[in-house]
This record gives structure tokens, sequence and C-alpha cells, in this order.
């Protein structure tokens, strides 16, 4: 092993995926892939970020369980919750991997010269 790797710290990299409970399966894939493949490489600590979708609107029984409450909690939580998670953890890693670019929107919460959005 070339010397300029040894007693080299790992870069810590936080997968950011789409909440399960909105279904994409196809952005879950990417995700779990990505995950899985990139934790062979010893250069890199690699952790998926996924928190539960948080439930709100569906809880008020006057507004229902419709489309329109799904969509409020979708937005309270892509916008408000997940932005708060990733405040709470933005130090503890070196790089930030947005892996749906609709998730866009986290990165004026991260610094953008350490986020990839795909």
């Amino acid at each position: 092993m070339p010397s300029s790797f040894q007693n080299h710290t790992p870069t810590k990299i936080a997968l950011v995926a789409d909440f399960v409970e909105e279904g994409w399966l196809s952005m879950d894939r990417v995700a779990e892939t990505l995950h899985r493949e990139l934790k062979y490489f010893e250069e890199f600590n690699v952790e998926l970020i996924r928190p539960n979708m948080v439930r709100n609107f569906v809880k008020i029984p006057w507004l229902g369980r419709g489309r329109a409450t799904h969509n409020l909690d979708r937005f309270l939580n892509r916008f408000v919750y997940y932005s708060m998670k990733l405040r709470c953890i933005r130090n503890h890693y070196d790089i930030f991997h947005i892996i749906d670019h609709s998730y866009s929107q986290l990165i004026h919460v991260l610094d953008p010269r350490r986020v990839l959005v795909t």
C-alpha cells in the first residue's frame, strides 16, 4: 500500500435517501445499492440517512386521510423535518450525497461545497 494511504482517516459520507413512506422504489434501490457497494472501500465510512416520515396531518380527523393530507405531510417532512435532522448532523460528515434531486432543497442547510445531488 502506498505510504500516502497509511493512517488515513476514512471520508465520512452521508447518503441522504428519500423517505421510505413515499414509496419511490427506484430511489430506495439506488440509495441501498450505493450504501452496500461503497462500504467495500476502506477509504469511505458510509451511512444511509433515512429518517422516518412524521405523520401530522393524517392524524387530524376532520382533514381525512386523502391525497391532500398525505401531500401536506410530505411537504412538512421534506422541507422542515428533514432539514432539522440534517442541521443536527451536518458537522458529522465530510460529504453529503442527496440521492434524489427532488430533495435538493436540503442543500440549503448544508455546506454546498460538500454536497452532491443526483
